[in-house]
This record gives C-alpha cells, structure tokens and sequence, in this order.
C-alpha cells in the first residue's frame, strides 16, 4: 500500500492516514485490529509491526518469532468473533528483514462496499474510521449509514407514508414534464397523465390503492418541509462569494420560505446562477458560432448532479455549493461507494440514489449514471483547469469535489521530457508526485508516458509497486506537444 524506505535502522515514513506502526515486542497490539478496521473503512493502508517511536523517528526494534506472529495474525483475521471481514490474500502479509531485524508488514485495502462496517469483537457498532494518524470508533448514525449502503438497492424508491401526491410542489413537476417534453417529444409518456408519468418514472407508487410518493419522487418533486417529515437533516444552500470573502454575496438555501427547497428546483435554480456568474467563458464551435452548451457548462453540470444522485440522506450535512471566481465546491453528506481512484478511471457505476439519477438522465442529463467523477477530471483536464481536488471527510461524513473555472497559464513550457527527468532521477517516483511536482493534471502526466512508452523511451517495470526503466540508450523524442 505504501512505500517504505529505512536509514539504517530507521524508518523514513512518517505515520500519516495511510500508515500506522506499531511495536510488537510484547505480541500483537490489541489496537491492531482497531487500525485494520479504521484502514478496511477509509481508504485503506498499511500497519507495520516492529517499529517503535523514538522521538519524532521510528525505529526498527523488531518482531520475536515473525513467523508465528504471521500466523497468529491469520487466525485472528479469520475468526469471525474477532474480525468481521477478512479483507487479506495471503501476499497482503509479508515478513521483511531490516538491518537484521524482522518486521511484519499488512497492507490492508478497502473495503468494498457491501463489506463494510469492518468491525471487531463481534460488534459492528466496534467499527472504526482513520482520521489523520489515529483511529477513532464511528458514532452509531456513521455505522448505520454503512450499513444501509451496504444493502444496495434503490433505497430511494421506497414509499413514502407521511405524504401524498397532492404535496408535490406543482411548478416544480410541471417544469419537469416541460423539459421532458421538449428533450423527448415523441417519448410515449410525453402524453401520459400526470397519475401515470410519476408511477412510470419512479416518483410514486400503488400502496393499499392509494398513488403515494416515493423517497425520490418526494425529495424531487416535494416541498422542503414534507421532505424534512421523512429526512430530518434535509438541506440544500448555494452561496455566491467574492474572491476569498468569509461572507456570502447571495444565497439560496431550503427552508426559508421562498421557494419550494426540492431537488429539481434547486438544480434549475443554482445552474442558471453559475451560468449568468461564468457564462462570459463560452466556446466557439469550427462555424464561428457559440456553443451554448460549453465544455465548462457540462462540467459544472455533472459536479453537482454527482453531489445531487450520491447524497446519503441518512447523514448530518446537507448538499452545499460555493460560488467564488476562480473555482466551485460542491460537497454532499456521504461517502465514496466506490474508491477515490476507481471513480476517477471512470469504474463501475454505483450511484446511491438511482431513481434520482435515472430522473435526471429523462431529461438528457447524467447520460452514464456513476461515471460523473471520471468526466469531470477529464473535461478539467481538456479546459485545462488542472485537477479537481476530490476530498472523502470523516467528520462529518462527507464528499466535496472543487473544480477551478479559470485555465492555467503553464506557458507551454512542460514536456513529456520533463516527466522523463523526474522518472531518471527517482525511478519509483508515482504520477500524483510527478503531477504536482510539475504542475500538471495527472492525465496530461499519463498521456506523457503513454507517449514515452510508444517511442521505446520508458518501460515500467513490477506494476504499482514496481519501477521506471529509463532507456538511455534510446533516441530522444521532440520532447513533448
């Protein structure tokens, strides 16, 4: 999971998020299982056993007996009563030799989705989160949340009790059916009766004869205090800001009276306000005409369907956007269901809310439901805005996607010749050290050694734990585009 460099018999790596060591002279540490169970429902990390603090360093003091120890760790690891889950092949536990001293080394993944909580002792509410260099016990809602993502299904279509059809908001739904209408004219449903339109997109369902709301329906459609009846922490708020001011220019936010706080009207509501604010950076199409739908447009637009199609309505923050000019955030409460790094390859589709999302892809948006965070690095990337900062929060349990609006200004001046530098100077360096040592995106950085590796300059070597072969006995390229 991460790379460990020694000094002797000092450690270089620091602990930080993603590393944690601990001194097993005395046997395995009960708070082991803690970290393992913190890494399994984060992002994942690597525990060192044999190292010990000295000072502001660690220190190789070794493991007694490794290989009973290893095995100790298997037994412990598969018994249910101790661990939940067993995450670990057997190459995830590997004994290594430091300046004659044996350490054990685990490198824990995270865990999928429909494995967590990763809890310890028999107790799913013993689960623990890693927040900065410690662990720390989830609080019941945080576990609950977990466990209600751990089900799947579109939880989101359930129906809903406390409210009718009659509480839908009816300027909001009648907007929809007119945007529908015009993305889909000939669709049959285009024609249907309102009755039949909602049961058929999901927004409402048969119960004991009676056509009541479902969750999504109600959250798009509703008004925002028959939604707050079925999700007490509901919120949505949009702020304008100027520049790094601490306070806001202009708000729209659920819950003060003037509009109807659903989904669908806060979409409409908040993408007109981004469009007036960056609507001066359009495009010209090769006919010298502008695109209306530019780039930039699409970009903002799949930043906040994300937010809108992941929010986790179980949690403690609401969905917030800020305006500022040279960039916007975006967060909604909830976690990742899918890793960081596998959203941004454009992995599996996974979205938390799929009557939401599907509502929203009638009308021709969210054309690939879940891909959202592949498309906005890309169009970032393309736009050159560098890379969106994407951030997964513990406290609270959140996601927040930042995005620049203003290209960069790299004056042409970084080639694939460049990365070819950094790779000869460091031939373990990653992308993410040479994308940020270089300033750029780290798509541009892989498009790089793409390029590098067709012109025979550059071979990896070991896969992600391995290293760069630099051919300096190659010819040279033209150094980049």
């Amino acid at each position: 999971m991460v790379l460990l460099k020694f000094e002797g018999n000092i450690c270089l790596r620091k602990e930080d998020r993603h590393f944690e060591a601990k001194d097993a002279k005395k046997g395995i540490p009960l708070s082991t299982w803690e970290t393992y169970s913190a890494f399994a429902n984060t992002d994942g990390g690597t525990i060192v056993l044999g190292l010990a603090e000295d000072g502001d360093q660690l220190r190789v003091v070794g493991v007694p007996d490794a290989d009973t120890r290893v095995q100790n760790i298997w037994n412990i690891i598969n018994n249910r009563q101790k661990i939940s889950t067993n995450l670990l092949y057997e190459r995830d536990v590997r004994i290594m030799n430091v300046e004659g001293k044996k350490i054990i080394v685990i490198d824990v993944p995270r865990a999928a989705r429909a494995l967590r909580p990763v809890y310890i002792d028999g107790n799913p509410y013993r689960t623990f989160r890693r927040i900065g260099e410690g662990d720390y016990m989830c609080p019941p809602d945080v576990v609950d949340m977990m466990i209600a993502d751990a089900r799947g299904g579109p939880t989101d279509r359930r129906i809903v009790t406390t409210s009718e059809i009659g509480d839908f908001d009816k300027e909001t739904f009648k907007a929809y059916r007119n945007s529908f209408r015009t993305h889909d004219p000939d669709h049959t449903l285009s024609s249907a009766d309102d009755d039949t339109f909602l049961r058929l997109i999901g927004a409402a369902e048969m119960s004991d004869g009676v056509l009541r709301p479902t969750l999504a329906g109600l959250i798009m459609f509703g008004m925002d205090y028959t939604i707050s009846t079925e999700v007490p922490r509901y919120i949505v708020d949009y702020r304008e800001y100027q520049d790094d001011a601490l306070e806001w220019d202009w708000r729209l936010v659920s819950g003060d009276g003037d509009w109807s706080g659903n989904f669908y009207d806060f979409y409409r509501k908040v993408m007109a306000r981004i469009r007036t604010s960056v609507g001066r950076r359009f495009e010209i199409g090769p006919d010298m005409q502008r695109i209306e739908d530019s780039k930039l447009d699409k970009c903002i637009r799949e930043t906040v369907l994300n937010a809108l199609i992941n929010t986790d309505f179980a949690g403690s923050t609401g969905v917030r956007i800020e305006l500022r000019p040279d960039y916007l955030t975006v967060s909604n409460p909830g976690t990742f269901r899918i890793p960081i790094e596998e959203a941004e390859r454009g992995g599996t589709s996974d979205p938390r809310n799929i009557t939401i999302s599907k509502m929203f892809s009638r009308l021709g948006l969210c054309e690939r439901a879940g891909t959202g965070v592949y498309r906005i690095v890309k169009t970032c990337d393309e736009l050159n805005l560098g890379d969106p900062k994407i951030t997964e929060r513990e406290d609270p349990v959140s996601v927040s996607v930042r995005i620049g609006l203003v290209p960069r200004d790299l004056g042409g001046c970084i080639t694939e010749e460049d990365v070819l530098k950094m790779m000869d100077s460091d031939d373990k360096v990653s992308i993410d050290t040479m994308s940020k040592g270089l300033g750029i995106s780290k798509s541009t950085v892989q498009r790089y050694i793409d390029s590098l590796k067709s012109k025979g300059l550059v071979e990896r070597v070991g896969g992600t734990r391995g290293h760069w072969d630099v051919k300096h006995g190659a010819e040279s390229g033209d150094g980049g585009s």
